[in-house]
């Protein structure tokens, strides 16, 4: 029965805070393992990184069957250093975090804070790339009730495994003996009154002055999606729906930034300069000289950091891709990897 949890937390104590409130919960603390620091041979302690201890948490999982859930809370104190603003940079740490939840059959929770933008679409309003929202399954924005601003609401802003469902909510008081936070879930006719609020209700204030258009969204979308360069378009298409952004307006917005494009590989990229293109042109033409096997290519997309092997059977070239399907191989003069 998978019914344990890793919980990564910097910002409260574990002691003094996380425990007694679980506790106050009727938490079984039993299930939870709590991460913060690891130490090395020497007892000395360091602080936990995404970048460098992800195998740490594996470890875990592999020893224990029952690890159910893996909660990060926030994202940002594990990932130090992380440009996340970037969607690449983002990803390289993402992709792992996803690798182990498929291998292991648990929920990958991750924490961010939302930003003090008035943009109006909840799915741009957490902090960073929007790599995050692109990569989740489901993303749950929490807010206050604009109603009721004794309540918090949880709400769905992105959903890929499930019809749209309702809006939920929960109070947290404070309880008259010690002082301590009382949780407790909207019932009966208050969960019935809140159940019809979405996303844009919590992020929408008096003061938040004049909204984001659909096209400023798709313009902010490119300029953030393209800042570390050239990308493919078909990734940026996918990006984009994921997002929500209309297929028109994202061609509006490309339209309007003066992004460029250019095909390398039979593959078609957009920039936000014509440089960018190059510089990706010459990046490609390096991995297909350093390509160790000649006479065949394989013009699939890549395949996002996951696991794949390659093994030669009778001269051809055969590409097992440990999570799908990934596309043809043809004879050609070169071979082309994850471009």
């Amino acid at each position: 029965m998978k019914d344990k949890v890793i919980l990564l937390t910097a910002e409260d104590g574990l002691e003094d805070t996380v425990k007694p409130r679980l506790d106050k919960l009727g938490a079984n603390t039993d299930k939870i393992i709590a991460l913060s620091v690891l130490k090395d041979e020497n007892d000395e302690e360091h602080s936990l990184s995404l970048q460098k201890h992800i195998p740490v948490i594996e470890k875990i999982m592999e020893e224990d069957e029952d690890i159910g859930m893996v909660i990060i809370d926030p994202f940002s104190s594990f990932a130090p250093n992380l440009d996340t603003g970037s969607d690449n940079k983002v990803r390289a740490v993402l992709t792992p975090l996803n690798r182990i939840a498929e291998k292991y059959g648990v929920a990958v929770i991750l924490i961010r804070h939302l930003t003090k933008s008035d943009r109006s679409k909840a799915m741009y309003r957490g902090l960073g790339s929007i790599a995050f929202t692109a990569m989740a399954r489901v993303t749950l924005l929490v807010g206050r009730n604009p109603n009721n601003p004794d309540e918090r609401i949880v709400t769905l802003s992105k959903f890929n495994l499930t019809a749209a469902l309702p809006a939920v909510g929960f109070t947290i008081t404070e309880d008259p003996i010690d002082g301590e936070g009382v949780f407790k879930w909207l019932e009966g006719a208050d969960a019935q009154r809140i159940k019809n609020l979405k996303p844009q209700h919590l992020i929408t204030t008096e003061d938040s002055g004049e909204q984001m258009t659909a096209l400023d969204e798709a313009k902010e979308f490119l300029q953030e999606y393209l800042a570390d360069g050239a990308m493919k378009t078909w990734d940026i298409q996918t990006q984009a729906r994921e997002a929500m952004i209309a297929d028109k307006t994202l061609g509006d917005a490309k339209r309007a930034l003066g992004i460029v494009h250019g095909k390398i590989i039979n593959q078609t990229f957009w920039a936000l300069e014509r440089e960018h293109i190059n510089v990706r042109r010459k990046e490609v033409d390096e991995k297909v000289r350093e390509a160790k096997t000649p006479n065949f290519a394989n013009y699939a997309n890549e395949n996002d950091g996951k696991d794949s092997k390659v093994e030669i059977i009778q001269g051809e070239l055969k590409v097992e891709y440990l999570g799908g399907f990934i596309g043809p191989l043809v004879p050609t003069d070169f071979v082309c990897v994850g471009i």
